[in-house]
């Protein structure tokens, strides 16, 4: 084979390479094209949902700054503001009962005491609940006006169903047991007295019992519609402050 054959052999042999090469070169720049493609792709995707995520932030805050619902949620209202306590006036509790307010200085316990101040501090007001309280009453009150006197009005079963007088002597105080028609009473300096409730139909006979009510450690009030009251003297206590405590009662009802 002369030189001259030899390279139209050669040049026939790269013609028919030529082909393949041009479809390896053009796979390669389709496949490049696809890689930068989606490498753009994932950018904007990117992009995209940084900017959905300042949006939703931004949606968040109003321009004063304030947190607000999202997807048209309600914001929970502010618990409102307790009702002042008055002395003399009546309040509800969330569950319907009343409760009469008193002046914790003047209050005569007539039932049970429920909650009482913390020591070291004084109440001002007494809380007292009437027949037929729930538990969640004694809890709202004493959340709702911590610190203060929370007693029931009285037991009932008794000749009267609240206090019916007051000792105004001072430094004397005394707890009711309405349901015995008693009430117990201590002095500052110790002394002891009670005060019992009777029927007004018995004062005359007490009256005339020497060992009853015609002593002079005894003092018996009038009769207030269907009964009277007596003050007896206990450990420590002189007829004359019997006396003195009787005269001084001062009648509630």
């Amino acid at each position: 084979m002369n030189d001259l054959d030899l390279g139209t052999a050669l040049h026939d042999r790269v013609a028919d390479v030529h082909p393949d090469l041009d479809r390896l070169v053009t796979a390669s720049m389709r496949a490049g094209t696809r890689i930068r493609l989606r490498r753009r792709i994932g950018v904007s995707i990117a992009a995209a949902a940084g900017v959905a995520a300042v949006a939703a932030g931004a949606a968040l805050i109003a321009p004063g700054g304030d947190p607000q619902p999202l997807d048209g949620g309600i914001a929970s209202e502010p618990t409102a503001s307790a009702v002042p306590l008055v002395a003399g006036a009546n309040l509800t509790t969330p569950q319907g009962t009343t409760v009469r307010v008193e002046l914790a200085s003047k209050f005569q316990l007539s039932g049970e005491m429920l909650s009482s101040p913390p020591a070291g501090t004084t109440a001002t007001f007494a809380l007292v609940l009437q027949e037929g309280f729930v538990g969640g009453d004694l809890s709202w009150l004493t959340t709702t006006y911590p610190g203060q006197i929370v007693a029931t009005a009285g037991a009932p079963g008794g000749l009267v169903d609240r206090a019916p007088v007051t000792v105004t002597v001072a430094g004397w105080t005394c707890e009711w047991a309405l349901a015995d028609d008693k009430a117990a009473c201590t002095s500052d300096g110790g002394h002891v007295a009670s005060l019992v409730v009777r029927p007004a139909n018995e004062r005359a006979s007490w009256l005339a019992n020497a060992d009853k009510g015609a002593t002079p450690d005894v003092y018996t009030t009038q009769t207030r519609g269907t009964i009277f009251v007596t003050v007896q003297g206990g450990q420590g206590t002189t007829n004359a402050e019997i006396q003195s405590l009787g005269k001084t009662l001062r009648w509630v009802h």
